[in-house]
């Protein structure tokens, strides 16, 4: 069930890791049975989600990581079908600055609410993904240690995720 990532920078000091490994020790003790998985009814300590998290089983952390990646894929999938699509699409106006008839506004009416709805869909799918991806980052932040890099490979591609002060983050190397 342990996590061994190497490349740490090292920024914490030998108290913090043994105060870690304490607190994953107690939590053990208190929280979890022979199989790993969190008894329910216990009472909610102020950082018992942290350690829950540290506490996932192996093949919950590797589901993590590949569950990361591809939220991570699908959000830059819809960041640049929303930039494509305001690069090459702008907002109707009007051909002039009055309407003939209500027909041909409502003509430049519709033209300008199937605008605004696609835009729209674009932006929400993007919002989506963005929040998929934040949090998933912030599992992974409790997971990987401060100022290290994982190197994951999905589906023969490599992915460095780094964890730098907090912030969780994939790059992509030709695999």
């Amino acid at each position: 069930m342990a996590v061994l990532v190497r490349g740490c920078l090292g920024d914490r000091t030998g108290g913090e890791h043994e105060n870690l490994r304490a607190a994953r020790v107690e939590f053990s003790e208190k929280y979890s049975n022979p199989g790993g998985a969190t008894l329910a009814g216990q009472r909610q300590e102020p950082n018992q989600e942290k350690y829950e998290i540290l506490q996932f089983p192996d093949n919950q952390v590797r589901a993590k990581f590949d569950e990361y990646v591809e939220a991570w894929k699908q959000h830059e999938v819809a960041k640049s079908e929303l930039q494509a699509f305001e690069a090459s699409t702008s907002e109707p106006s009007p051909m002039a600055s009055q309407f003939e008839s209500v027909e041909s506004f409502m003509e430049f009416n519709g033209r300008r609410r199937e605008y605004v709805k696609h835009h729209e869909a674009l932006r929400r799918n993007q919002d989506g993904s963005a929040a998929r991806l934040k949090e998933i980052a912030r599992v992974l932040g409790v997971l990987l240690p401060r100022n290290c890099t994982l190197i994951h490979h999905v589906a023969g591609r490599q992915y460095v995720i780094r964890n730098h002060r907090g912030h969780v983050t994939v790059a992509s190397e030709i695999g």
